[in-house]
């Protein structure tokens, strides 16, 4: 079966399918029929589109979850080293740990140049 590349309006109805907009909307929006995107909906390169753009998404969810969590992390670690007598559990500290060495690895990930 011969792979198609996806037009522009293909690509754009790819990212609004991902983003929950509804067949009728989208057909609208781009001046074309709610049949044409109901059958663009079925084309395998559609679908790998908007599987792509899903975990994109999933993707950005976890990074912006990991970076809201830092500064309980941080907090964490500051208890930790401020109390004489350690309250928090070894299993509070790893976790906390765990979680700045994640982001650190993210961070770094992100500033590496594209290939």
């Amino acid at each position: 079966m011969k792979t198609r590349v996806l037009s522009a309006d293909q690509r754009k109805a790819a990212r609004l399918l991902a983003r929950g907009h509804r067949t009728r909307d989208i057909a609208t929006e781009l001046e074309c029929r709610p049949e044409t995107v109901s059958r663009w909906k079925r084309l395998p390169e559609m679908q790998s589109e908007m599987a792509r753009l899903a975990d994109l998404a999933a993707d950005g969810e976890a990074r912006t979850r990991v970076r809201e969590l830092l500064p309980f992390a941080l907090d964490v670690i500051a208890a930790a080293l401020a109390d004489p007598a350690p309250t928090h559990t070894p299993q509070r500290i790893e976790a906390a740990r765990a979680l700045l060495q994640f982001a650190s690895a993210l961070e770094r990930e992100e500033t590496l140049p594209a290939r």
